[in-house]
């Protein structure tokens, strides 16, 4: 596990400040910007601000839903239950890892979830 520290989830665009703010303190994590920046008009491009913020702003639940992902598929189970036959483990679609990752997955691309 890694020692990564960040600001604590959840995380959400405020699009009157054109920035991803923690949602309880709404201290600003990141400033999303309307264009790329280039100083010549001619390349300069707009970008995609809403859908950029939504992928920062579920950052934190796509770790999270990931991490217990994999997880889950890091273990071994045993039929017998005596462990001489142990296999993989599995994630069938069923599985709450799974729900919660496409929830995270619908938040990120700015669908309910």
């Amino acid at each position: 596990m890694s020692n990564t520290q960040y600001t604590a989830a959840p995380w959400m665009w405020d699009q009157d400040n054109l920035s991803v703010r923690q949602a309880r303190t709404g201290i600003a994590i990141a400033k999303m910007m309307a264009d790329n920046g280039h100083p010549d008009p001619v390349y300069r491009k707009p970008l995609p601000m809403a859908a950029n913020a939504r992928l920062i702003a579920n950052a934190p639940e796509l770790l999270d839903a990931l991490r217990g992902i994999v997880w889950k598929l890091s273990r071994t189970t045993s039929p017998s239950g005596n462990g001489g036959d142990c296999i993989p483990a599995t994630i069938d679609s069923r599985d709450a890892t799974i729900s919660i990752a496409r929830d995270a997955i619908a938040r990120a691309e700015g669908r309910t979830a």
